[in-house]
């Protein structure tokens, strides 16, 4: 799931520790962990994790669904790259 992904790379950009943003947002730390796997979790739980990263949850859907765009679109550069005429 791209959610992992893009709290995972926004955490560690901001310079905090898992325990440091579960903090901040008001979460468990096993919760930040099951956001960060990509387990179900509570909206709630996205929402108070993407409000302590600075983005309301739409900008962190929104920034996931542009990386899983942008990993697409690399994936059908290299399948054409390596096709032959």
């Amino acid at each position: 799931m791209q959610i992992a992904q893009t709290v995972r790379q926004l955490r560690t950009e901001q310079g905090f520790s898992q325990g440091q943003l579960a903090d901040r947002a008001h979460v468990t730390l096993r919760a930040l962990r099951n956001v960060e796997c990509g387990s179900t979790v509570r909206p709630r739980t996205i929402e108070r994790i993407a409000r302590a990263l600075g983005l309301t949850p739409m900008e962190l859907y929104e920034r996931a669904a542009a990386k899983r765009s942008d990993n697409v679109c690399c994936r059908v550069d290299r399948v054409d790259q390596g096709a032959g005429p």
